[in-house]
């Protein structure tokens, strides 16, 4: 049996238009594609989905938006504990007949 999540994208540190282009390859087999990030990258998962929903008709289902508690060590320090702002967007795409 398949998993469920195979419709999940991770958008991190590679260039934008490697999120486009899974994304895009994701609606091939999928009706529907999460799009998670978390810190930093949260705005770039917001610009993919902007450009899928300008470009290709994408529209945003669900969003969700959190953070996740972490423990932060440096060498020398005390451990410190650090909250991290995270995002899901669930888009979808009609399939073309």
């Amino acid at each position: 049996m398949e998993k469920e999540d195979n419709n999940i994208i991770f958008v991190g540190a590679k260039e934008f238009q490697k999120y486009m282009l899974a994304t895009q390859m994701q609606f091939e087999k999928n009706q529907t594609v999460i799009l998670k990030s978390r810190g930093k990258f949260t705005s770039k998962v917001i610009d993919i989905v902007e450009v899928m929903k300008l470009k290709h008709g994408v529209t945003v289902d669900e969003i969700k938006i959190g953070s996740e508690k972490f423990t932060k060590e440096e060498e020398g320090k005390e451990p410190k504990e650090i909250r991290v702002s995270n995002i899901e967007i669930v888009v979808s795409k009609k399939k073309e007949e």
